[in-house]
This record gives C-alpha cells, sequence and structure tokens, in this order.
C-alpha cells in the first residue's frame, strides 16, 4: 500500500480496467480545465466521423476566428492556422492532440455547429450524454473563460469514453510529434 500525494488542486487516479479509485483528492470540485476542455471538442468531432458525416480526409476552411494573428492567439497553444485555408480533420484532430491547438478547436466548432458558441451546446449535450452532469463549457478552445468548468472525475469519464468509445481513433493519441506546415490557400 504506497500513499500518493499531489500538489494538484484536484485530481482523480483510477484503474481503466476495473474502474478502481486509486486516488481522489477534490475530484467533484468544479475548476477550469484549461486545454483539458479540448477533449470534449474532440469527443463530438469523434462522433461525426464515427456517425460517417465526415472522414479524416474532409477539409475544413479556416474562418477568420481561428486565424492565428489575432491577439487572443500570441499566449496560446496553436497550430498557427490563416484565414481560408483548408485543414483536413486528421490535421485538426493531431493539431489538437499533439499540440492543444486552440485555433484547430475553433475551425472544428465553426464547422460543426456554425460558430464557437453554438458548439458549446453540443459539447454540453455530449457531455451528459456520457454521464458528466456538473461540466459546463464557454468555448471549444479552453481559453479563459467562467462557463469553462469540469470535475478531475468527469474528467475521468471524458478520457474513458475516449478510449472505449473510438477504439480506431484512439491510437492517434500516441502521436508523438506533429509539426503543421501547410499554410497556402488554395
Amino acid at each position: 500500500d504506497t500513499e500518493f500525494k499531489t500538489k494538484a488542486k484536484s485530481a482523480l487516479l483510477i484503474d481503466y480496467d476495473s474502474g478502481a479509485e486509486i486516488f481522489a483528492k477534490d475530484a467533484d470540485v468544479l475548476m477550469p480545465p484549461s486545454s483539458m476542455i479540448k477533449l470534449m471538442t474532440l469527443a463530438v468531432l469523434f462522433d461525426e466521423l464515427k456517425a460517417g458525416n465526415i472522414t479524416m480526409d474532409t477539409r475544413f476552411p479556416v474562418g477568420e476566428n481561428a486565424d492565428y494573428n489575432r491577439p487572443e492567439w500570441y499566449p496560446a497553444s496553436k497550430i498557427c492556422l490563416v484565414t481560408g485555408q483548408p485543414i483536413s480533420v486528421r490535421d485538426l484532430v493531431l493539431g489538437l492532440i499533439v499540440l492543444s491547438g486552440g485555433d484547430a478547436s475553433v475551425v472544428v466548432a465553426e464547422q460543426l455547429a456554425g460558430s464557437e458558441a453554438a458548439f458549446t451546446a453540443k459539447m454540453t449535450e455530449k457531455a451528459r450524454s456520457i454521464g458528466m452532469e456538473q461540466s459546463s463549457f464557454g468555448n471549444a478552445s479552453g481559453l479563459p473563460d467562467p462557463n469553462n468548468l469540469m470535475t478531475s472525475r468527469e474528467l475521468a469519464i471524458l478520457a474513458e469514453h475516449l478510449i472505449s468509445d473510438y477504439p480506431d481513433i484512439y491510437p492517434m493519441f500516441a502521436t508523438k510529434r506533429f509539426e503543421f506546415k501547410e499554410h497556402q490557400t488554395d
């Protein structure tokens, strides 16, 4: 029996196979999830892939809100997208997984719901459908927003869902390096 300690304000460690809780520290306290919110963005996108509505080769145009030259993207994680540029769903997924690309999350949100604000309703609907009852979403990118709130326990529910429900896509999370270089607008 080992004692586990962490400086984190909130944490939950579970055994994936058994579901056994190994360690919990304020696991049900709502906190800003920052970039972890992109896991919910991916879950909504993965549902569209699984349903056959899009493929990894589907290309989305980059809208003005996702242009990395906007001031809100200067300090944020991004893959450096420019307005009008086409980008494949595969590159968006890798950009989100490997680089935590906030600009990529905006492209996903705008293409799947028309706007990032409308996409947050899809995020909430998805969250409730998998048992995440407390989480709320103010955006898809994880940029600071008072409505971006999740618990460690609900993040664990989301992680389990990503692993179990998308077995064909989940291996992409093992990607260690991704560099997006496509800056043409044709």
